[in-house]
């Protein structure tokens, strides 16, 4: 008979590693047990399920968790055999025929331990099966307890510092009982006395900028494509797995929810050192060589308790044979017990204290033969960690005349060391940034903006993406706003089915609060939509682009990328005059003045865009423009109606060509303008504060921006991210609204003081009023 090893899918490893024999053996795991004896779900399954039975996507989640072939009297279980067998009819179960056959052909061998649980023994019920000899060891087990997270995680890294310097190599020490808050302290403690470690934080794809571009975008597949084609990294490759995953299902509004979701769900993929301390489990058999800490070691924590709180009640798994919270907590002291068993070099360590809670000892350590272990401070194995303490006991000496053992030793050794910091940023190596950067750089308006307010801002935002996204209520309404004005000028148009299907893509889960504006705001956006269809009346562009990605390689490199999207392109179809209109729903400046600097280009940079448009030939600019589709409450001052004063706010805000024939054309009210604030003409031409430009200004302006993008571009390849934020008649530009003030400790050395443009001076004179 052919040999079949059964094991915990975390022994995988260990168990190739332990065992060379040639001898023909398979392995699998319990879970792939489960599956080849009941079948398992095609990918498509919670599509299935979510269209089917119109629920959101973690009840599906739950459902597919739960889903019984075994149906009784409880509502739950009935409704979930309900399920089976509709999945049974999609064929969405994939089975496994002949393995029941293929079981009885082996010599079923368990490994790693001697014990199954319930639903476990169900699937090896009739077949013979028998556990595999593993040796036990009785001898005390070290047992530190920490006064504190932080201590014990430090007593932790000099035990394993200790190791390494006595010749154990860093993959053969196991930390056990890890969770979020000891990944942090140990990424940190760790480096400190610079153990090779891949035990950290992990972060969420959705987290980085560019990843949530893409699910904000209508079209997933196309937005990834197109990242992809410019950025061909893991990440966007991980991506597109997923969406391969549900290629065959037509796009619609439930796949793309689930596609986002399942984004939300993925982790960064991090690099990894090849030899380096990892995290292990209770699950696992290691070798005599594993040094293995179990951290942690408190009540509710070591082992893993858990409740009747689950979807299926206890009562409702005892009916169909699922492993009941009683039964699990049983099964996860008896996992420890013989963990602790087979393994010879064990030791355990808890806590009293976090920052926020309070903790008792786990009272399985009353099971153990454990001895209590002192920890006295050693300055032998990290001089940033002694530089550490010497700091806090200077800071307790300085502060509140509080003097500690050990300060006159550590003292002598650093003396330069306390109040040293220095916060400025060291350059470096250029090859490591265009490395990291895959040799790819994509920019936007946005990122040369963060670049030059201030070039540390820049890599701690774009480089390092350190900042955390949040959607907000009034960035959603921005999302529904473009959307819908996106699709609103294209018969047939339904008003109310566009809203309600934005409402729903981009604002699921909303307050009574959130309700009651989104009642309000939408009569306001069908105000906008009927205000600028009036406003088309006054022209001749009769064609449109929404929403236009406009890709440049600004160095004439393939790798290097400048890209935009346009809210609104309105053209001349017998001509090449085109108007550039951006909305915001926010209350943004409308200010050339800072364009030298960088600063604030978004329509310069549209400007530049399109003058790179390569599906319009050679085109003319007749105005760029912002249009603030969503205003403050408006208070009416007795003279004009509320009627018109939101309408004079929805008017175009920005410049304009002075070819009047050509403005003309654009908007035939130009001289006293109803479509562009601001633009009124006299017998003696335009008002001073009309905002016009001349064809060479235009040209000019579109120039200063190629220049400002390729300096931004020499600088990040040079790793130029020094602390340089910019003030002009002081105002504070580069930390206005920074979210990293509390990394950068900039002084007032750093700031760079630009001079006043507001005169336009490097335009020919044109005033900015």
């Amino acid at each position: 008979m052919d040999k079949l090893i059964i094991l915990d899918n975390e022994n995988k490893e260990n168990y190739l590693k332990s065992y060379s024999s040639f001898e023909p053996r398979k392995i699998m795991s319990f879970s792939e047990l489960k599956d080849n004896l009941y079948g398992y779900f095609k990918d498509r399954t919670i599509y299935d399920l979510m269209d089917k039975y119109d629920i959101s996507y973690e009840l599906a989640k739950v459902y597919i968790n739960n889903i019984q072939n075994k149906s009784d009297s409880t509502p739950k279980l009935i409704k979930l055999h309900e399920m089976y067998n509709y999945l049974d009819s999609k064929e969405d179960i994939v089975r496994n025929e002949l393995f029941e056959e293929f079981l009885k052909r082996q010599e079923i061998l368990i490994y790693g331990r001697n014990f199954l649980t319930t639903e476990e023994q169900t699937y090896l019920e009739g077949l013979n099966y028998t556990f595999m000899d593993t040796k036990e060891y009785d001898y005390s087990i070290p047992f530190y307890h920490a006064p504190s997270l932080k201590k014990e995680v430090i007593f932790l890294a000099h035990k394993i510092v200790k190791l390494l310097k006595s010749g154990v190599s860093p993959d053969n020490i196991k930390i056990i009982n890890v969770n979020d808050e000891y990944r942090l302290e140990i990424s940190k403690v760790f480096s400190w006395f610079k153990i090779p470690s891949n035990i950290g934080i992990k972060t969420k794809l959705s987290s980085i900028p560019n990843i949530k571009k893409i699910m904000n975008s209508d079209d997933l597949e196309v937005s990834l494509e197109e990242m992809i084609e410019h950025d061909n990294s893991d990440i966007y490759k991980s991506l597109l797995s997923i969406i391969n995953k549900y290629a065959e299902i037509e796009n619609s509004n439930l796949k793309r929810n689930i596609i986002i979701e399942e984004i939300k769900e993925k982790d960064l993929i991090q690099d990894r050192l090849t030899c380096a301390v990892e995290e292990g489990s209770i699950r696992s058999l290691y070798d005599d060589n594993t040094h293995i800490f179990i951290v942690n070691f408190n009540q509710g924590e070591m082992p893993k308790t858990y409740k009747d709180e689950e979807y299926l009640s206890d009562k409702e798994k005892e009916k169909v044979g699922l492993t009941t919270s009683v039964l699990k907590n049983k099964y996860e002291k008896e996992f420890l017990r013989q963990f602790i068993r087979r393994h010879k070099n064990i030791t355990i360590s808890c806590k009293d204290t976090t920052v926020s809670n309070s903790y008792y000892v786990s009272s399985f350590i009353e099971e153990l033969n454990v001895h209590e272990e002192s920890f006295n401070e050693d300055y032998q194995d990290s001089n940033y960690y002694n530089e550490y303490v010497l700091n806090n006991m200077l800071d307790a000496y300085y502060k509140y005349n509080i003097y500690k053992e050990d300060l006159d030793i550590l003292y002598s050794m650093y003396t330069d060391s306390y109040d040293s910091y220095d916060h400025k940023y060291k350059k470096i190596p250029n090859e490591l940034i265009l490395n990291y950067l895959n040799n790819k750089l994509l920019l936007s308006y946005s990122s040369i903006d963060n670049y030059y307010r201030c070039s540390f801002r820049y890599y701690l935002n774009n480089i390092l993406k350190i900042s955390k996204y949040e959607d907000t209520f009034m960035q959603n309404i921005g999302n529904i706003y473009h959307a819908v004005l996106q699709e609103c000028f294209e018969e047939p148009f339904d008003f109310d089915a566009s809203w309600n299907s934005k409402v729903e893509e981009f604002c699921k889960e909303k307050t009574e609060k959130e309700i009651f504006f989104l009642d309000k705001l939408k009569d306001e956006l069908r105000f906008v939509i009927e205000s600028i269809k009036e406003q088309y009346k006054l022209s001749t562009f009769d064609k449109t682009y929404y929403e236009k990605k406009i890709y440049v390689h600004p160095t004439g490199e393939d790798n290097i990328t400048f890209m935009g999207i346009i809210d609104k392109l309105l053209y001349n179809s017998t001509s090449n005059w085109v108007s550039i209109i951006d909305y915001k729903t926010g209350n943004p400046s409308i200010n050339l003045s800072l364009l030298p600097y960088g600063m604030e280009m978004q329509l310069p940079v549209y400007l530049y865009l399109v003058k790179h448009f390569d599906e319009l030939d050679n085109p003319e600019v007749v105005g760029f423009y912002l249009q603030k589709i969503l205003h403050n409450e408006i208070v009416s001052d007795g003279k004009t109606s509320y009627e018109a004063k939101k309408k004079k706010n929805l008017m175009l805000q920005g410049y304009s060509i002075d070819n009047e024939s050509i403005l003309g054309e654009f908007d035939s009210s130009y001289s006293d303008s109803c479509m562009i604030a601001s633009m009124k003409k006299s017998k003696n031409g335009f008002y001073n504060y009309s905002k016009v430009l001349s064809s060479g200004e235009m040209d000019r302006i579109s120039d200063i921006v190629d220049d400002n993008i390729k300096k931004a571009i020499d600088g990040i390849r040079e790793s130029n991210f020094d602390i340089n934020p910019k003030r002009v008649v002081f105002k504070d530009l580069g930390c206005e609204y920074c979210p990293f003030k509390d990394i950068c400790y900039h002084t007032e050395e750093d700031v760079i003081n630009l001079k006043d443009q507001s005169k336009l001076e490097f335009l020919g004179g044109d005033d900015d009023e």
